[in-house]
């Protein structure tokens, strides 16, 4: 299924891979967490590999434990895409300071 996503996200009419992200507001079990950040991973990649733009979704919700989805997915992307891709993040519930990470990391 997913080198069917990643042909689709080659098509011309295909502007951005999203939105992709974490989303715990109803995962009660951290393993469904990491199940999630696999799969986040993986589309990570697809938008990398196809040169696409990624619309983030990340919300956090009740089960969180350690760290927030915040927290996780920019550990995520620091390690794994360019600093001056394009991103949009959807749904931002974090302080001004994390907005501020964030724009200072990738712009």
């Amino acid at each position: 299924m997913l080198a069917e996503f990643a042909r689709y996200v080659c098509f011309p009419g295909c502007v951005v891979v999203g939105k992709v992200g974490l989303d715990w507001s109803y995962l009660p079990a951290p393993g469904k967490h990491d199940q999630q950040s696999k799969v986040f991973q993986l589309l990570i990649q697809v938008a990398l590999d196809a040169d696409k733009p990624l619309v983030l979704h990340l919300w956090d919700g009740p089960f969180c434990s350690s760290s927030s989805v915040l927290d996780q997915a920019f550990l995520m992307l620091t390690h794994t895409v360019p600093h001056n891709i394009p991103m949009y993040l959807h749904c931002f519930t974090g302080s001004a300071e994390e907005a501020w990470q964030w724009l200072d990391c990738f712009h």
